[in-house]
């Protein structure tokens, strides 16, 4: 599954030991990721989903 951060949250990858990335990550479906979406930790999302908007929002900004 791929999540990321609700925004002013940190959350550490505890097999890694690093800060899962502002962008998001693929993650396990395991218990782990489980309780940090439970928890209000994580949010999932599609990554293929949210790149379309943004892509629209960086033309806006081109012509201003």
């Amino acid at each position: 599954m791929f999540v990321k951060p609700v925004p002013g949250r940190i959350v550490r990858d505890p097999v890694k030991g690093t800060f899962l990335p502002e962008s998001g990550e693929q993650v396990p479906d395991n218990i782990f990721w489980g309780r940090r979406l439970k928890d209000g930790d994580v949010q999932k999302f599609d990554p293929n989903a949210s790149a379309k908007p943004v892509a629209g929002k960086k033309s806006q900004e081109s012509d201003q």
